[in-house]
């Protein structure tokens, strides 16, 4: 188990400061408007046929209407 984090660390991990920095440039420079992100890349609200129903009816819900 070590040696497969020491390897994999070595070949997929990143430095704390280079893996924060996505995050902290998405606080100091936020999209407008709603935006959902993985990591550092956006992705999109809508990906499936009832996801926009299901949206409206989160947003409804969570607004109290």
């Amino acid at each position: 188990m070590k040696l497969t984090a020491a390897v994999l660390g070595a070949v997929l991990g990143q430095r704390p400061d280079d893996a924060i920095r996505p995050v902290i440039d998405l606080i100091d420079n936020p999209t407008p408007g709603r935006a959902a992100y993985r990591g550092g890349k956006p992705v999109p609200f809508v990906v499936g046929p009832h996801d926009e129903q299901d949206a409206e009816n989160l947003d409804h819900l969570a607004k109290g209407t």
